[in-house]
Parts: structure tokens; sequence; C-alpha cells
């Protein structure tokens, strides 16, 4: 498990330039933006 926790956080660090996109209105940034949401909302749950 802590493994999946480390490799979320390398995600994160990696996609944490693109995150800005997720302000603009294309469409196709939407949907990754979404699943970004979702992924960060599950990740920190995890987090006591």
């Amino acid at each position: 498990m802590t493994w999946e926790i480390e490799q979320a956080k390398q995600k994160l660090k990696q996609r944490s330039s693109g995150w800005r996109h997720c302000h603009s209105a294309i469409a196709l940034d939407r949907l990754e933006c979404k699943q970004e949401r979702e992924f960060k909302q599950k990740f920190n749950s995890h987090s006591p």
C-alpha cells in the first residue's frame, strides 16, 4: 500500500505542472481534470 502512495505522490508531482490547465475550457482537459480531482480526493481521504 505504501508504494502506491509513493507512486501517487510522484504522479501528482509529474502532473502538477499540467494542473493549471484544469482551469482552461478545453473539453479534453476537463475530462482529465475531473479524473485528477477524483484522484486527489481519494488520495487526500487516505491522509490523516
